[in-house]
């Protein structure tokens, strides 16, 4: 539903900027405002709909072992580990990543894999961290790699934070247009659901 009210806006704009054009090829010059302040109308409504829903949305706690899914792409916490060394501490963070799919192989739409901390703070995966991990244990598929359909992989990611922080993983998917779809947990200001690591 969400994704068929932003089809239908896009496309109302669509028209709207297709209409002024039309009218200033016709000189009517007076019609254009109109149009203007209808476009502006529709972009504030939605606007104003999808910050909405993200400020209302709540953040959910995702345990062990639990998919969370995109479509027919799924991804779970398996396992962490931690070492400290000094200041900062290292996550070993090992996904199962799955397909639910019975057609065909797929790949994943842009999905990010982050640490946020208790301030807020995002942490990528490290790639030096990862390197050192690789060394001795080998290559780690990642997770924007084709998987076939029915099938799963495990893949472990690296992560550095301070040893003062706690950690939650954030798993998100989808570009374009999911930061403009109404309630989907990509879109701007929406909590996203988290696996803690601690």
């Amino acid at each position: 539903m969400a994704t068929f009210f932003f089809l239908l806006t896009f496309f109302s704009l669509i028209f709207c900027f297709i209409f002024i054009f039309y009218v200033l090829l016709q000189k009517k010059i007076h019609k254009v405002k109109r149009v203007v302040i209808v476009a502006i109308g529709i972009c504030c409504c939605y606007s104003t709909l999808l910050l909405l829903f993200s400020l209302v949305s709540n953040s959910t706690t995702l345990p062990f072992n639990q998919d969370k899914c995109f479509d027919d792409w799924c991804t779970s916490v398996i396992s962490v580990a931690k070492k400290t060394w000094g200041m900062t501490t290292t996550y070993f963070i090992t996904l199962e990543v799955s397909s639910h799919t019975k057609r065909r192989a797929q790949k994943p739409d842009s999905p990010v894999i982050y640490v946020v901390d208790e301030n807020g703070t995002k942490y990528l995966e490290s790639a030096t961290a990862k390197s050192e991990y690789e060394k001795l244990h080998g290559q780690q598929r990642l997770i924007t790699s084709q998987i076939d359909a029915q099938s799963k992989y495990l893949t472990t990611m690296v992560f550095v934070l301070p040893n003062d922080s706690k950690g939650n993983l954030v798993i998100t998917e989808g570009g374009f247009p999911s930061p403009l779809i109404i309630g989907d947990e990509g879109s701007y200001l929406h909590k996203k659901s988290v696996t803690p690591l601690d």
